[in-house]
């Protein structure tokens, strides 16, 4: 008798480590997808605002081609937080486009002549 108690012990021993490793070998493949899903829907959020932002600039600015380029928050005591500030180029001159907090939002599209122009507006919303 008591080497079928045995045997049959064993028998369990061995389906609950065949049980662990299935367990452990699904909880290593869930959390893969999960971390992949979690990259793709913030890459794809991140594609969308920034062809919000640029359809917004369009809209307000009627360029049919311009690139832009992040140069950095500041600070102008708006109600609606920090504002981020874009180096835009049409083809012909460069602008200083203030967007809201929202990074879709454009606020006000500002001429730059010069660079001096440029020192003075970057100065003036103290922008990091």
């Amino acid at each position: 008798m008591e080497e079928g108690s045995i045997r049959s012990q064993t028998i369990k021993e061995i389906h609950q480590k065949r049980l662990k490793r299935r367990l452990r070998t699904f909880a290593f493949f869930f959390s893969i997808i999960v971390v992949t899903l979690f990259f793709s829907l913030n890459y794809i959020g991140d594609l969308t605002q920034q062809q919000t932002l640029e359809t917004n600039i369009q809209a307000e600015t009627d360029w049919p081609v311009f690139l832009y380029e992040y140069i950095g928050s500041g600070s102008n005591n708006s109600w609606g937080g920090n504002p981020n500030f874009y180096l835009a180029h049409n083809g012909q001159d460069y602008y200083l486009i203030q967007v809201q907090q929202d990074n879709r939002t454009v606020e006000q599209v500002t001429p730059l002549s010069d660079r001096r122009t440029f020192a003075g507006v970057y100065e003036n919303y103290d922008i990091e």
